[in-house]
């Protein structure tokens, strides 16, 4: 049985209880299966932030709904008007959520959700206004660095919670991060969830006086090389057995 047909079958026996508890409303506002409105993916994406947001996740949950809200007069649909999201769970509560309201970037509001990367990297090369830049990094610095490139990395899920993976460790000439990228090998995996959907890269100083790679012209430069540690963060909401985050063409320096 494939999943969409699961949670359409899981779903379908909530909505005539959810609908009970609106007696009053019309066909319109009734509650809706979700994989009847919204992609499997999707709904995967919602479960996961109504159920964090009770401490819940996903082996909790028992179905899924999605209740029609009409928006208040003067609500101009086109600002982006919330998600009213009901979860049921195994101990017979009914939970709602709304999300999306306005904020169309998180992945429960995207029809196609896909893992995200953050850094501090984009930030990093802000200057403050009327500050001299950071000179560019000299010819024999770039030779000596070592930057970090990792071409398939497997890291195995096995508990929930906010976790920290080393990806290795090199170095960057004159202690100025360029590059900090990477691939997930599967853009929505099937076996686990992060919250926001989010992995962020971290790069640390290894040397004794390094500072936080928070921005360069804070950070400032130096001679010759920086030892540095790359690092990705994340916290894990849902988990199967056996699930593993698979990164692919890691490049750090």
């Amino acid at each position: 049985m494939t999943r969409r047909l699961l949670a359409m079958t899981a779903v379908a026996a909530f909505v005539a209880s959810a609908c009970s508890m609106l007696p009053m409303a019309s066909e319109s506002r009734q509650p809706k299966p979700c994989a009847v409105v919204y992609s499997v993916a999707r709904c995967d994406a919602m479960t996961d932030i109504v159920a964090a947001d009770i401490d819940k996740n996903r082996d909790d949950v028992t179905a899924v709904a999605i209740v029609p809200d009409a928006p208040p007069g003067g609500v101009h649909l086109s600002a982006g008007w919330h998600i009213r999201v009901r979860i049921a769970l195994r101990d017979g509560t009914i939970h709602d959520k709304e999300i999306c309201g306005g904020v169309l970037h998180e992945p429960a509001c995207l029809d196609d959700p896909r893992l995200q990367i953050s850094s501090t990297l984009e930030a990093y090369h802000d200057v403050p206004e009327g500050s001299s830049p950071v000179p560019a990094s000299d010819a024999s610095a770039k030779q000596a660095a070592s930057p970090i490139r990792v071409a398939s990395l497997s890291i195995p899920i096995d508990r929930q919670g906010s976790q920290e993976v080393v990806i290795g460790e090199g170095s960057i000439p004159n202690g100025v991060w360029s590059v900090g990228t990477f691939e997930f090998a599967d853009a929505w995996p099937d076996d686990l969830a992060l919250r926001d959907a989010d992995v962020v890269l971290e790069l640390r100083s290894l040397e004794r006086d390094g500072k936080p790679f928070d921005n360069a012209y804070i950070h400032g430069w130096r001679d010759g090389v920086e030892r540095v540690q790359a690092v990705l963060r994340f916290d894990v909401l849902w988990f199967r057995p056996g699930a593993t985050l698979e990164l692919r063409n890691v490049s750090v320096g």
